[in-house]
């Protein structure tokens, strides 16, 4: 809600998700969790936001470590 006067539809959502990465010739297992934001202006015509973190292990130098690949987006969507 804007105002008293005008509204807007709007959504919050949750995300997360398991799949594969191929970094430096290697398949790494990957999960990812994030959220987003979307508000729909008209019934043609939205906004999105979202951020999400993909996860996963890797070897470097000898040491395992943990990587965190952060990704955003952004999306003007036009639905005809």
């Amino acid at each position: 809600f804007y105002s008293s006067e005008s509204t807007t539809n709007t959504a919050f959502y949750l995300a997360a998700g398991l799949g594969n990465t191929d970094f430096a010739g290697d398949e790494r297992f990957t999960y990812n969790y994030g959220f987003g934001y979307r508000v729909l202006f008209w019934d043609a015509l939205s906004i999105t936001a979202d951020m999400r973190d993909h996860i996963f292990d890797i070897n470097i130098f000898g040491e395992d470590k943990q990587t965190h690949n952060l990704e955003y987006s952004r999306a003007l969507s036009w639905y005809f």
